[in-house]
C-alpha cells in the first residue's frame, strides 16, 4: 500500500499535504512516519490516516510503500478516524511500539484539546 508521509519519524512538524494550510508545529516527536493513503476518505472527510514502521528515512512528500498490520479503531470528535499501522519489514506489531503509538496520538490530541477516543488494535 502506499503512504503519503506528512510527519517524519522525529520530526515536530506535521505537513498537511491533502489541505491547504500551514504547517502544525507538535510539542513532541513522533515515533514512526505518520501520512495518509492516496485517493482514500475517512468519515472525518481527510484521507485515511497511515502511520509506518520503517528502518528507512523518508521526508515530508515522501511517497513510501509498506504491508498492513493492522488497524488501531480511533474516534476524534465523534467520527470514527481509525489508524492504518503499516510496516515494509514486520510482521507483527509488538505490545510496547503500539504503546508508543498509543501514547503519541493521545498525547498530541490532548495538546489539541480534542474529544477522542482510542478504541481497540485489530491486527492482521
Amino acid at each position: 500500500m502506499k503512504i503519503k508521509i506528512e510527519i517524519p519519524k522525529g520530526s515536530k512538524i506535521k505537513k498537511e499535504l491533502h489541505k491547504k494550510s500551514k504547517d502544525t508545529e507538535l510539542h513532541l516527536e513522533c515515533p514512526e512516519h505518520y501520512g495518509y493513503i492516496p485517493n482514500t476518505k475517512a468519515e472525518d472527510g481527510d484521507p485515511i490516516d497511515a502511520i509506518l514502521i520503517t528502518k528507512r528515512q523518508y521526508k515530508a512528500g515522501d511517497l513510501a510503500e509498506g504491508s498492513l498490520l493492522g488497524i488501531l479503531n480511533f474516534v476524534d470528535n465523534g467520527k470514527q478516524d481509525n489508524k492504518f499501522i503499516f510496516s515494509d519489514h514486520l510482521k507483527k506489531l509488538s505490545q510496547a511500539k503500539l504503546n508508543e503509538i498509543k501514547k503519541f496520538i493521545s498525547d498530541y490530541k490532548n495538546s489539541k484539546g480534542t474529544d477522542f477516543e482510542i478504541q481497540e488494535y485489530i491486527a492482521f
